[in-house]
Formats: C-alpha cells, structure tokens, sequence
C-alpha cells in the first residue's frame, strides 16, 4: 500500500475508534477546541503580520508561534514581542 493510503486508513480506524468509545469524546473535543485555538493564533498572526509590514515588524508563523498566541492570547503575543525584539535586536 502506498503511504497515503495507510494514512487514510490510520485516520479512519482513529475516527472510528473515538467515535465508539464514549469516554474518548472528551478527549476528541478537547484536541478540537485546541486545534481551532491554534489556527485563530495563526490568523492572527497573519492579520499582524499584514499591519507590521508598515512598521517592520514581523513573527514567523509556525506551530509553535500559532500555538502561544491561540493559547495565551495577547500575553503571549506580547511574550513573542518582547523575545523577538531581545533576540534580534
């Protein structure tokens, strides 16, 4: 089988899985709300980093960026801030 369709079938049994099992819904929820929290840090992160572009301002966008800002909010933002402007100067 090629690699993309053990990935497939890997998703569907997971699915299936969590969906049976009724105390594996919490779980699932929890790894939802976490996943939309960190693509909204990662909008975020662009709609900053469109506005920066005027000041020079700029935050990679990655995982682990998206991750602080979904999670934190603007503390984290503004941890990111602060550690970019230390580090580069």
């Amino acid at each position: 089988m090629a690699a993309g369709s053990w990935l497939a079938l890997s998703i569907l049994v997971v699915t299936g899985i969590l969906l049976v099992v009724p105390g594996a819904r919490t779980g699932l929820r929890w790894a939802a709300r976490g996943g939309i929290q960190i693509a909204l840090g990662a909008l975020f992160l662009f709609l900053l980093n469109t506005v920066g572009g005027l000041f020079q301002f700029h935050l990679p966008i990655n995982l682990f960026t998206s991750a602080v800002v979904g999670l934190l909010g603007l503390p984290g933002l503004g941890a990111l801030f602060v550690i970019q402007w230390m580090v580069a100067g």
